[in-house]
């Protein structure tokens, strides 16, 4: 925790002293950073701190109920690791979800009851993942149809379709 709040505390001095606006010049993101409207991303970022703070409820109680209980400061503090850790290819976090969480967390746990917890949560996620699939792809079904109706009547298809919150 203490090593995430160091990277906030550096981010800001180097913003303060002009750092930051340098190597976005030297990226060339400069642009594009100073297009970027951050009262229209203020909603992101508060529901990004909301999942956050109500996924580490979660896996603390879930844990908890499994027998395992993590200290909530070391979830608050591993849980990002976790996240990073399974942006590493796999089919369906399987596998890394499980390496990750016994790595992780093997001081409040076996590596079994670990790995046995880090199943279920994949498994649970994956029936998540299938449900918000579900309650969505009429609407995607609907877009694909809409712009396959407009192509074929000549009428322009609006670009991007879906706007971002950082677009202009």
């Amino acid at each position: 925790m203490v090593f995430g709040w160091t990277l906030v505390a550096a981010a800001v001095i180097a913003a303060r002293l002009g750092f930051w606006e340098r190597l976005l010049e030297q990226v060339g993101l400069r642009k594009w950073w100073a297009g970027v409207h951050w009262s229209q991303l203020l909603p992101f970022v508060a529901m990004f701190v909301g999942f956050a703070a109500s996924d580490v409820l979660v896996q603390g109680l879930a844990s908890r109920a499994f027998g395992i209980p993590i200290a909530w400061t070391a979830l608050m503090a591993r849980i990002p690791i976790l996240y990073l850790a399974i942006t590493v290819p796999s089919l369906g976090n399987f596998g890394i979800r499980e390496i990750a969480w016994s790595n992780l967390f093997g001081a409040y746990g076996s590596r079994e009851e670990l790995v046995a917890f880090a199943l279920w949560t994949n498994a649970i996620f994956l029936l998540m993942h299938v449900a918000i699939g579900v309650v969505f792809v009429k609407r995607a079904i609907e877009l694909v149809h809409g712009v396959e109706q407009a192509r074929r009547e000549g009428e322009e298809v609006p670009e991007p379709l879906l706007k971002e919150a950082a677009d202009r």
